[in-house]
């Protein structure tokens, strides 16, 4: 049975996983997320959770430090297509990259 966090239903089986899979392919392809990410809920949440796997191995030690901004703000809509949303790690941690890049444009 699945459960739920900020009342939204948190993906928790194959059939639910592999619907937003497809329904967000693009936005996956375009965050410049690894593939291992997204393999499955279990891995996505791992990583939403801490912004790295950390309770998976990860052979190409993935985190949002490697992405550019463009692909970070890829990433924080596909966060926020999820029930943990903008409240995760990793979308906090994004929210707050993408402001501090911002301020950067305008100093420039």
């Amino acid at each position: 049975m699945g459960y739920k966090r900020d009342g939204k239903k948190l993906l928790h089986n194959a059939a639910e996983w592999a619907e937003w899979r497809t329904k967000y392919d693009d936005l996956i392809a375009s965050s410049g997320v690894p593939e291992l990410v997204v393999s499955d809920a279990d891995h996505w949440y791992d990583f939403l959770d801490h912004g790295i796997l950390d309770h998976h191995e990860d052979p190409l030690h993935f985190s949002i430090e490697n992405l550019t901004v463009r692909q970070q703000a890829f990433l924080l809509q596909l966060v926020g297509t999820e029930a943990l949303g903008l409240n995760s790690t990793v979308g906090l941690e994004l929210i707050a990259d993408l402001i501090s890049a911002v301020k950067d444009c305008y100093r420039e």
